[in-house]
């Protein structure tokens, strides 16, 4: 009976609750979006594949620099509106930040000489896509903030519906695209998702929720009195995006220019396929962070703390028999994608021995955020980078394959990412709990 209550209690849970639609949701977004990819290594030669990549993955680095980096900030204020009141102007000074990032590298993508954009990306065919990203690159941030937004709300489900809509949307503009015009469409397909994307997150925030208007009724000076996270928090972050993104879009031009750019598609493969195992506990993080947020802003330090040690050993366990499971199926997972796929098996149990520390990295970094630690994750970030490009030039002089040289670079800067994340996890524990005691 004890037991039958215990699981009564946790599948009741709003935590739980939220998890649970989350991962309906978005989870089959991303399993839409997978299978997407293997029409797409069908439709296309390795070779194009590995273009079309490349754009779609530089695109979600510039992303990451210009939104994707704060959502967890934006979530986190988002919680707290219902407790502390300034996180609305909070709110609204990311949403300005990010705005004038995007309108900043934006502009630089449309205005650089040909011949400079040429030596960045190597290929004058992809200029042309890459100044159409510029000029639209304040609209697809929207996207990513919204959705920051609907968690903080905690809209799950509405969030799920959207992103599955927005996934079938982008499998058809791709396939239509690549159909009627090759790669061209296909990168046009990919450019025309976000755009809706965007445009459909700015339709269901005012449909649906009240944000609009609760922005609307804060006075000027509040966001001028809270213009101190700038430096605190928002900054680190966007410095942090600054160390991250470029770093790991180098990484990739490496391995175009040590090998070709069919490497190129060879990562992305596995690195999609890592992805995908790593969906779920991404979802729930989202999830857990929201509830996270607001035990946090309430003071209830033991629940929030005993939260993470628990989530932490359910992390570590699933990461290890995951690891072991996937790369048992190598083969068989990376012939699915087509037969060249498989000479990358090496690769491919690297990235998987990667996925623990992965999970339990991203948990920690949760509590960072919520704790307001940016500056450390910004420290950690250059340190860690550092290493891992130092990593990935030593194993390429070595003649280590440039994709297996990829993933190790990134097992170094997990390794030195986690050591920080748990002293700094259980310092904040250790202060807080002290603190609750003297109370």
């Amino acid at each position: 009976m004890n037991g039958k209550v215990v699981i009564a209690r946790v599948l009741n849970s709003p935590l739980i609750k939220g998890f649970g639609v989350t991962l309906l949701g978005s989870g089959t977004s991303k399993v839409i979006l997978m299978l997407a990819t293997f029409i797409f290594t069908h439709l296309l030669s390795k070779e194009d594949f590995g273009n079309f990549s490349f754009i779609r993955n530089t695109l979600n680095i510039i992303l990451c620099i210009c939104a994707l980096n704060y959502v967890g900030l934006v979530t986190k204020f988002t919680a707290e509106f219902e407790y502390k009141v300034e996180s609305k102007a909070r709110v609204v000074l990311v949403f300005l930040f990010s705005l004038a990032v995007c309108l900043v590298i934006g502009l630089g993508l449309v205005v650089l000489p040909e011949n400079a954009m040429n030596s960045i990306l190597g290929e004058s065919s992809l200029s042309k896509y890459f100044r159409a990203i510029g000029l639209l690159l304040p609209i697809f941030m929207l996207q990513p903030l919204i959705e920051g937004l609907l968690r903080g709300v905690k809209l799950f489900k509405l969030i799920g519906i959207l992103q599955i809509v927005t996934a079938c949307l982008f499998v058809v503009f791709v396939v239509l695209g690549t159909h009627f015009f090759y790669v061209d469409g296909a990168v046009i397909g990919l450019l025309l998702y976000y755009f809706l994307y965007a445009a459909i997150s700015v339709y269901v925030l005012k449909r649906y929720t009240g944000v609009f208007s609760s922005f609307k009724s804060i006075p000027w000076r509040a966001v001028k009195s809270e213009s101190t996270i700038m430096w605190t928090m928002i900054l680190p972050v966007f410095i942090l995006s600054f160390v991250e993104a470029p770093v790991n879009w180098w990484l990739q031009v490496l391995i175009s220019k040590y090998d070709n750019i069919e490497s190129v598609g060879s990562m992305s493969v596995i690195l999609q396929i890592r992805n995908l195992l790593i969906i779920i506990p991404n979802y729930f993080f989202s999830t857990f962070t929201t509830f996270q947020a607001s035990l946090n802003a309430q003071g209830h330090y033991n629940k929030y703390f005993d939260n993470i040690v628990k989530v932490f050993v359910g992390c570590l366990i699933v990461g290890i028999m995951s690891s072991v499971v996937l790369s048992v199926l190598g083969n068989f997972i990376l012939g699915l994608y087509g037969e060249y796929y498989v000479s990358e098996l090496p690769a491919f149990h690297v990235a998987m021995a990667a996925f623990p520390l992965l999970l339990t990295i991203s948990l920690m970094k949760t509590s960072m955020l919520i704790m307001e630690r940016q500056r450390i994750l910004l420290t950690t970030s250059i340190i860690a980078s550092v290493l891992q490009l130092l990593t990935m030039y030593i194993l390429l002089s070595s003649g280590v394959n440039p994709v297996s040289s990829f993933f190790w670079s990134q097992i170094t800067y997990c390794i030195v990412t986690f050591i920080v994340c748990v002293i700094c996890v259980l310092y904040d524990k250790h202060k807080y709990i002290v603190k609750l005691k003297t109370e």
